[in-house]
């Protein structure tokens, strides 16, 4: 079982799992692969049990009947990563502003998400972990603009995908081909008070209790070739989308979201 090292400054956790990696089905259709990943891998098998057993957050693929065609990808996955505690603050304060929210992309590096996934988003501005400018003050960045986003992107290249992949079907290989950008859509409550910038295509969010994300948006090939979307223009007929896939993991029937998984 070999070190993980990151001596290369990489970070790059997804080829090294798959490097090592039976396939998931694999695991689940017989107890002697789970026996045998482990005993090949016992490190690698452990910090897979870790990321199963300790994620809260929960992610779910937009059925296409629900795809928000605004967004111009059909990589669309519901995302929840708030604590009960946390979505019942934003829906307080959303309740005691009139209801009034808007949707922002924000962009990260790809290092970045195994973190934005499991916690949400922070601010980091001022902390060890900072790892751009704040040009604009302290807070939780977003824009209106996918094209403004995508710019805070470094994306998943095909590269990502190990040529020794035990995985020679692995979905990913598709969705990365040619390299793929990942984005979250941001629900925000609507007031001045909430922001310490909002002009141009550049929003700050003082804190993190004025945001939540509802979606993760993937997009394929090159970051610099992003489509011009800007959620500032969406129609009140995409709003509700995004508001009928927010409500989807609420609502929707366990066999109606079985026939989609």
């Amino acid at each position: 079982d070999k070190k993980w090292s990151f001596s290369d400054g990489s970070l790059d956790v997804h080829h090294m799992l798959g490097c090592a990696m039976p396939f998931a089905s694999d695991i689940l259709e017989s107890s002697s692969h789970c026996r045998t990943f482990k005993k090949s891998y016992p490190s690698v098998a452990e910090f897979v049990e870790w990321l199963v057993i300790s994620n809260q957050s929960y992610l779910e693929l937009v059925p296409k009947n629900l795809n928000v065609d605004f967004l111009q990808t059909t990589n669309q996955f519901l995302f929840v990563a708030d604590s009960p505690a946390k979505q019942a603050e934003f829906d307080a304060l959303v309740a005691q502003n009139g209801g009034k929210t808007r949707y922002l992309f924000h962009g990260s590096r790809q290092e970045n998400w195994h973190s934005i996934i499991r916690s949400g988003l922070k601010n980091m501005s001022g902390t060890k972990y900072q790892l751009v400018g704040a040009a604009y003050g302290a807070g939780i960045y977003l824009s209106n603009s996918l094209q403004t986003s995508f710019r805070y992107c470094f994306q998943f290249d095909d590269r990502c995908i190990s040529m020794n992949c035990q995985n020679k079907n692995c979905c990913m290989s598709s969705v990365t081909n040619g390299g793929m950008t990942l984005l979250a859509v941001v629900e925000v409550v609507d007031i001045p008070e909430a922001f310490r910038h909002d002009a141009g295509t550049i929003v700050v969010v003082k804190e993190e209790k004025w945001c939540s994300i509802r979606m993760l948006v993937a997009y394929p090939g090159s970051r610099h070739t992003s489509p011009a979307v800007d959620l500032n223009n969406m129609s009140a007929a995409n709003r509700k989308k995004i508001h009928d896939v927010i409500h989807m993991f609420k609502t929707a029937d366990i066999e109606e979201r079985i026939k989609h998984a």
